[in-house]
């Protein structure tokens, strides 16, 4: 799930290529699922 922005970031730093603002939403919502997916935003809290 990773493999699209490190591509993306990659791409930014080997080629000079600037990535849209519709990439840059993309990846953000690629991060979000990955880390509410592995239980890293919403956790629950122990008491």
């Amino acid at each position: 799930m990773i493999q699209p922005i490190l591509a993306l970031g990659l791409s930014a730093l080997i080629l000079g290529e600037h990535p849209t603002v519709l990439q840059l939403v993309g990846a953000a919502v690629v991060i979000a699922s990955v880390a509410i997916a592995n239980g890293l935003l919403f956790r629950k809290r122990k008491c």
